[in-house]
């Protein structure tokens, strides 16, 4: 049991054998993944809250207003077939202004003409579609979040990997002179 916890202690023992080259990667590989692991939370967090601070922000300027249907909707468009999902309409409401405004927008299906029904507009009046709910803005702030934090890490690491792929090339040359000078010693020849 304890035998599988003790490479990684003693990967950072002191080795004579080690190059410089050897040091250097490892605490590149450390610094990279602390810096992944930082990093990644840090942004994932930082996005997250930016992207629920922007929906809300743009929540707080819609506003609701009763508006009449003009135009019926399609007759195939009725609730059953269409799953729930709203259909567009012709409405009439009044702006913020006081003057009547028209427009199409999206309702639920089987408004018949004449009746009143919910709208969304912004500031100058607008129609709008229908604000996000609070479970859709946290769930797209975390969407945000993750993908930040994912994108940050694979930067990080990808980073890393090609430094350790830089340093492997250069080890390999130091491989190869040391190989050389040691045949020449083993040979007897002279460079």
């Amino acid at each position: 049991m304890m035998m599988a916890a003790l490479p990684t202690v003693w990967w950072w023992r002191r080795n004579p054998l080690a190059r410089r080259i050897d040091v250097v990667e490892k605490w590149l590989l450390l610094v990279a993944w602390l810096c992944a692991t930082a990093g990644s939370l840090l942004t994932g967090l930082v996005a997250g809250i930016m992207t629920n601070d922007g929906l809300d922000e743009q929540l707080a300027g819609q506003h609701s207003v009763q508006a009449v249907v003009l135009k019926e909707t399609p007759a195939r468009a009725s609730a059953v077939s269409s799953g729930g999902l709203p259909v567009v309409a012709t409405v009439r409401w009044t702006g913020t202004d006081g003057a009547p405004r028209t427009g199409r927008t999206g309702i639920e299906a089987g408004v018949a003409v004449g009746s009143r029904t919910t709208v969304w507009t912004d500031g100058h009046g607008r129609l709008m579609s229908r604000p996000l709910s609070q479970t859709q803005v946290a769930l797209d702030a975390g969407v945000v979040g993750t993908a930040a934090a994912v994108g940050t890490a694979s930067v990080v690491l990808g980073g890393a990997w090609t430094v350790h792929q830089l340093l492997n090339r250069c080890r390999m040359r130091q491989w190869d002179r040391d190989w050389e000078q040691a045949d020449i010693r083993w040979s007897g020849r002279t460079p």
